[in-house]
């Protein structure tokens, strides 16, 4: 009996560690000010800029052929 007892114990212990690594990500959650990601995108996200190709294809890093 003693030993289903201390497996208990460790069980307990081992929870109540998770228990506090668990309440410590909340709270950096809250003072870093972080939100769930829903996935979508809210209404100030703001589009990308289009990309544009290089004028002066000589004066590139690797010029095109």
């Amino acid at each position: 009996m003693s030993e289903s007892v201390g497996r208990v114990r460790s069980m307990r212990s081992k929870i109540e560690e998770i228990d506090a690594r668990l309440k410590n990500i909340v709270t950096d959650k809250k003072d870093l000010e972080l939100r769930e990601n829903t996935g979508g995108r809210t209404r100030t996200t703001r589009s990308r800029v289009p990309t544009t190709s290089l004028e002066n294809k000589e004066k590139a890093l690797y010029p095109v052929p």
